[in-house]
């Protein structure tokens, strides 16, 4: 009778150590695919021509001290990731980056493409800033920006690198 109640408390000591590690995987493996700066929020999108998306873009939780160079790197990020929806009847935008190939790819490249030298500057530009409510029943201010992404030029250097297969390449 002893050994077998040795035995249930090893046999629950190793489902709860299971269960432990289980969690923390999980966790590492769900934060992985999450965005760092998850707080940014497009307010509106228009289509300029086939080679600029302008975006008015703020952030839920720096509001005033959302700060430009931050701003223009989180509308590239919009642009790469999450897609855009185009406001006056334009068609949405789809993410340029949507398999998990192109993902891995980029992800090589991250770090330097947004570091203090990357080339993500190139990409975009800043047309307006303004401190404002972003609703009418919201008292809080919002500095938000106006920006323009250079989407086709961002997807030309991409397929340079071959992070993006040309749009030519068939299946």
């Amino acid at each position: 009778m002893k050994t077998y109640k040795i035995f249930l408390l090893e046999l629950t000591y190793n489902c709860c150590s299971l269960n432990l590690i289980t969690i923390i995987f999980l966790f590492l493996l769900l934060s992985s695919f999450t965005n760092n700066r998850g707080s940014y929020q497009i307010a509106c999108a228009t289509l300029d021509t086939h080679e600029y998306i302008t975006l008015q873009i703020y952030d839920t939780k720096d509001g005033k001290g959302y700060q430009q160079q931050q701003a223009q790197k989180d509308a590239i990020h919009a642009i790469l990731f999450s897609g855009i929806a185009i406001n006056n009847g334009g068609s949405n935008q789809k993410p340029i980056l949507y398999n998990q190939e192109e993902i891995n790819k980029y992800k090589k490249i991250e770090s330097e493409f947004f570091s203090k030298r990357g080339s993500w500057s190139k990409y975009s530009r800043l047309s307006t800033e303004m401190v404002t409510s972003c609703s009418p029943i919201d008292s809080k201010k919002w500095k938000v920006y106006t920006i323009s992404v250079a989407k086709n030029l961002l997807r030309k250097d991409l397929q340079e690198q071959q992070i993006l297969k040309p749009l030519n390449s068939g299946f």
